[in-house]
C-alpha cells in the first residue's frame, strides 16, 4: 500500500474516532446537563404540587406566618424556570389525586396512599420539633403547673393525648382570671409554638362566620376574648366539641360534610359568666389562673419553653396517663368539675331561675322535706302565688319555661301519677295546710335538696 493510500486511511479512522470522542462528549455533557437539570428540579419541586387536575405552591401568608397553598397554573412554573427546568420540575412535583387531612404526630406522611394506590395529600402539617432524650423542661412544668394547679396531672393528660392521640375528643378548655399577667396567653402562645400550623388564633367575629373551612381542620383553636355568652355562639362550640364531621363551607363553594377534630382554647377575664353553662353540661374543662408571681423580668419565659418542646415530647412519649379515658371526652365531668366551673353555672342562671331554687329551697325548709312533687302546670302555678319572686319573675314563669329549667336540671318528667302532695306559701308567704290532689294527667318533677343546694353552692 503507498504511503498516500495508507495516509488516507489513517486519516479517515482518525475522523472516524474523533467523531465518536465528539459525541461521547456530547453525551456526557447531555447526561450531566439532565442530571444537574433533575438535581435543580428535585430541589425546587418540593415547593409545587398537583391536586387533581390543579397546580400549587406552598407559601408562607404575611399575615397568618401559616403555611398555605396558593393556586398556580403550569404555564407560570414554565415561565419562571426557563427552558428544560420548568418541564422538570413539573415532571418531579408531586401529583395527589385530591387532598385529605389526617391528624398525627409521630409518624406523620404528607402522601397518604389509598387502598386502590392514588395518593392524597395530607393538608395537615408535620410539626417543628422532634422528641430528643436527656433533657429536662423545667419551664415547661413551671407553666404547666401555673395553668392548672391541683389538677396539674390531668394537664399533662391534656398535652399528652393532644400529641399521641389527636383526633380524640377532649372538653373545650377555659381559661378564666380577672387579673392580668396571669399566663394565659403565654399558654395559649406556648400550644401555638408546639403544635404550629395545626393551630389557629380566631376572633369572635371569624367564629362566628360560615365560612370555617380554614380552621376546621386544625387541631387547636383559640380565642382570647371569649364570646361564649351568646347563646348562638355557645351551642356551636358544644356541637363541635362532641362532633365527629361537620358541613364546612368555602367561599364559593357549596358546603360539604369534613370530619373534624378541633379542640378549643377559650381565655376570658370575666370569672363569673363568660360562658352559659348549666349544671348538666359536661363540655367545657374551666380553670382560674392566679397571677404570676415569681416572674423573671429579665427572662424571655416563652422562649425557654420553645427550647424544651423535644425533651417535652420525649418524656410525653413515654408517660403513664394518670386518667382512664371512660368518657366520650376522655375526662369524666367530675374529673373537670371545679370551684370556677361551679361559679360560672351560677352565673348562667337568670333571676327567674334563681328566684325559683330558692322558694323551693324555703318550702322545703318551712316543710323540712328533702324532696318535692310538682307536675310543671303546678310549679308555674306556686311561684305565681308565692309573694318572694319579684314580679318580672313572675311574669316570665310559665309551663313551658319551667319544663325548660327542668330540662337544664337534668330531671325528666316521670311516669304518670295520680296522687301527690303539694306544699307551698300563702301571699304572706306563710305554710299553707297540705292539700292532696288527684293527678291522673300529670308528670311528676322529682327535685331533690341536694340538687338545689348544689346550685347555690
Amino acid at each position: 500500500m503507498s504511503n498516500k493510500v495508507e495516509n488516507e486511511v489513517k486519516s479517515a479512522a482518525q475522523i472516524a474516532d474523533d467523531r465518536r470522542k465528539e459525541e461521547e462528549r456530547k453525551k456526557r455533557e447531555a447526561a450531566a446537563e439532565r442530571e444537574q437539570i433533575k438535581k435543580q428540579a428535585e430541589a425546587i419541586a418540593c415547593y409545587y404540587l398537583r391536586i387533581g387536575g390543579v397546580w400549587y405552591k406552598k407559601c408562607i401568608h404575611p399575615l397568618t406566618k401559616q403555611h398555605v397553598l396558593e393556586r398556580i397554573t403550569a404555564e407560570s412554573i414554565k415561565q419562571d424556570y426557563e427552558g428544560k427546568l420548568g418541564a422538570a420540575i413539573l415532571a418531579a412535583a408531586p401529583k395527589y389525586i385530591n387532598k385529605v387531612n389526617i391528624p398525627e404526630h409521630i409518624n406523620y406522611t404528607e402522601s397518604i396512599k389509598s387502598p386502590s394506590d392514588d395518593l392524597y395529600y395530607n393538608t395537615y402539617c408535620q410539626l417543628a420539633y422532634k422528641p430528643e432524650p436527656g433533657g429536662d423542661f423545667p419551664h415547661i412544668r413551671k407553666l404547666v403547673g401555673h395553668i392548672f394547679g391541683e389538677q396539674e396531672e390531668m394537664g399533662y393528660d391534656y398535652l399528652q393525648l393532644l400529641y399521641i392521640y389527636p383526633v380524640k375528643k377532649l372538653p373545650a378548655l377555659l381559661l378564666v382570671s380577672k387579673e392580668n399577667a396571669t399566663g394565659k396567653s403565654t399558654f395559649c402562645n406556648f400550644l401555638s409554638a408546639l403544635f404550629g400550623d395545626n393551630a389557629w388564633e380566631l376572633t369572635p367575629e371569624t367564629f362566628r362566620s360560615k365560612f370555617a373551612a380554614p380552621w376546621l381542620g386544625k387541631l387547636l383553636v383559640f380565642i382570647e376574648e371569649t364570646m361564649l355568652d351568646d347563646k348562638k355562639d355557645y351551642e356551636k362550640v358544644k356541637s363541635l366539641v362532641t362532633a365527629l364531621s361537620i358541613p364546612s363551607e368555602s367561599k364559593g363553594k357549596d358546603w360539604y360534610p369534613v370530619s373534624t377534630f378541633v379542640k378549643f382554647v377559650f381565655c376570658s377575664n370575666n370569672e363569673a359568666c363568660p360562658v352559659l353553662l348549666d349544671n348538666q353540661d359536661t363540655r367545657f374543662w374551666v380553670r382560674k389562673v392566679p397571677p404570676l408571681t415569681d416572674k423573671n423580668p429579665n427572662e424571655d419565659f416563652l422562649e425557654e419553653c420553645k427550647k424544651e418542646i423535644p425533651s417535652f415530647l420525649e418524656w410525653l412519649l413515654h408517660r403513664q396517663l394518670s386518667t382512664a379515658g371512660t368518657d366520650r371526652l376522655w375526662f369524666t365531668p367530675e374529673e373537670t368539675r371545679t370551684e370556677a366551673w361551679q361559679k360560672i353555672v351560677a352565673g348562667s342562671r337568670d333571676s327567674f331561675e334563681r328566684s325559683l331554687v330558692n322558694l323551693l329551697l324555703d318550702i322545703m325548709k318551712a316543710y323540712k322535706l328533702d324532696e318535692l312533687r310538682y307536675s310543671k302546670t303546678e310549679l308555674n302555678k306556686i311561684f305565681k302565688e308565692a309573694p318572694q319572686p319579684s314580679d318580672s319573675d313572675r311574669r316570665k314563669s310559665s309551663d313551658i319555661e319551667i319544663k325548660e329549667v327542668m330540662n337544664r336540671w337534668g330531671l325528666k318528667a316521670s311516669a304518670k301519677t295520680r296522687y301527690h302532695k303539694i306544699y307551698k306559701f300563702d301571699k304572706n308567704g306563710e305554710k299553707m295546710p297540705l292539700s292532696i290532689i288527684e293527678s291522673r294527667s300529670s308528670n311528676i318533677y322529682v327535685i331533690t335538696r341536694s340538687l338545689l343546694e348544689n346550685m347555690n353552692d
